[in-house]
């Protein structure tokens, strides 16, 4: 009977717990909302939902898109030389350049030009340097730029260009190509900008401007310091930077007369080159030079395509430095040095008028006679002329040009004709060491061959 009566005092213990379950709200079913479609309960989140953000991730479509036209330009110029200084043997050798440009027209606004222009030469060369002329049998020179041409609108045009240069010389027989002390590369970028300012039936005006960056390096040249000492302060001592400005204007009545002015101005940064002061001890600042130009160019043909034409180039360069020059005159004694100041500051004029005559036959190009001469002295403001034993007078050196041109052009049709020309060369200084570079010379110069231009 005990028994029984424990089991009915469980049973309604449980029968009581269930019933309080079921009235009493639950903290589990507390947030429960009631579904319609099944009667049932769902949780609800706790925890707020995030959700991951969509990015539409594109890459840029690239259109290759090819010319509309291609227009070719194309030059070329082969002649046999003689060439003969007073200064050294007969030279005979040939002399071949050209140009080649397969410009790129995608429309009437808008080019792309890629240029190479090289030349070769065997025949006798004075290259002027910095300090003087230097005597070479052959040389070679390559170009290459690529530029687009821009025409912004009817009378403004942008051109941004790019390019690089190679230039190699060889003094001697048993020199290779590529070996030579002033073989030169550089590289650079630049913009030019033209405006059509005035445009008439008669006349037309054109404001042009331009800058361009390049550096060029002498892999070849080391500085006499760095050759004796490992811990030389230089070594790349003819390497620069260089910026280069330039504006100027034309003009032309679009028949008998054009007139160019322009002003430039090249500063040059030298990287590893330092300043030697009056006691011959190098300093820490590197060399600059700057070099100002102002070009006036006139034209003047009285009857186009026929007759006489008259052309006349001037400049005028202001060219400055801060490079000083120490001369220890090869003793060990103090006494004898000579220190010069701004030993690269000059100033040089250039005068270069040219007259030719187009003879015809009816319509018909049968032969272009020209003459001309080339007028040029360079005066430094600081450097002093030597005597042939290296003995400083106390003038400033003075170095004068002359340059005497006949040219003789027969044309077989308007793309091919047969060219000989001879120049005439006289250069002459107050500067009488030449024990290192070349003065003061006179040459004579015969080139003929065939000239080609599409």
């Amino acid at each position: 009977m005990l028994k029984c009566k424990a089991v009915l005092r469980t049973v309604a213990i449980l029968f009581a717990s269930l019933l309080l379950l079921s009235f009493a709200p639950s903290p589990l079913l507390a947030g429960a909302e009631q579904e319609e479609y099944n009667k049932g309960y769902i949780l609800k989140r706790t925890v707020p939902e995030y959700t991951r953000e969509r990015y539409d991730i594109r890459l840029p479509a690239i259109h290759i898109r090819f010319p509309n036209e291609f227009i070719p330009f194309f030059n070329f110029d082969a002649y046999g030389t003689y060439s003969n200084a007073n200064t050294g043997s007969d030279v005979w050798g040939a002399s071949v350049s050209g140009s080649v440009s397969p410009v790129a027209k995608y429309s009437d606004s808008l080019y792309f030009i890629p240029l190479y222009d090289g030349s070769y030469s065997k025949e006798k060369l004075f290259a002027y340097t910095e300090e003087g002329a230097r005597a070479y049998d052959e040389f070679q020179h390559h170009d290459l730029s690529l530029m687009a041409k821009y025409l912004a609108t009817d009378r403004a045009t942008i051109s941004p260009y790019i390019f690089g240069g190679w230039d190699l010389n060889v003094e001697t027989d048993d020199e290779d190509w590529g070996d030579g002390l002033y073989d030169y590369e550089e590289f650079g970028s630049g913009v030019d900008f033209d405006y059509l300012v005035f445009d008439t039936q008669r006349s037309q005006v054109v404001l042009n401007s331009g800058f361009k960056w390049y550096i060029r390096n002498y892999p070849n040249y080391k500085a006499l310091i760095a050759l004796a000492t490992t811990t030389a302060p230089e070594e790349d001592e003819k390497d620069f930077n260089a910026f280069e400005f330039q504006a100027g204007w034309q003009y032309s009545n679009l028949r008998t007369f054009s007139l160019e002015c322009g002003y430039s101005s090249l500063m040059k940064f030298f990287t590893d080159k330092k300043i030697i002061d009056a006691d011959g001890v190098l300093e820490d600042d590197e060399r600059e030079e700057y070099r100002n130009s102002l070009r006036l160019k006139a034209s003047y043909t009285p009857v186009p395509g026929r007759g006489f034409q008259y052309n006349c180039l001037s400049e005028f360069v202001y060219n400055t430095s801060n490079q000083n020059f120490y001369d220890s005159r090869g003793t060990t004694s103090l006494a004898d040095d000579v220190f010069t100041p701004d030993y690269f500051d000059y100033l040089s004029i250039e005068v270069h008028p040219r007259v030719s005559y187009i003879v015809k036959d009816g319509d018909k190009t049968t032969a272009v006679i020209e003459a001309g001469y080339d007028f040029l002295v360079r005066d430094y403001t600081d450097r002093k002329a030597q005597m042939k034993n290296g003995t400083f007078t106390s003038k400033e050196q003075r170095d004068y040009q002359h340059v005497f041109t006949g040219t003789l052009e027969i044309p077989f049709d308007e793309h091919l004709s047969w060219v000989t020309k001879y120049d005439y060369i006289i250069n002459d200084s107050n500067m009488d060491y030449e024990q290192y570079y070349e003065y003061s010379y006179t040459m004579h110069r015969v080139l003929s061959g065939i000239s080609l231009s599409y």
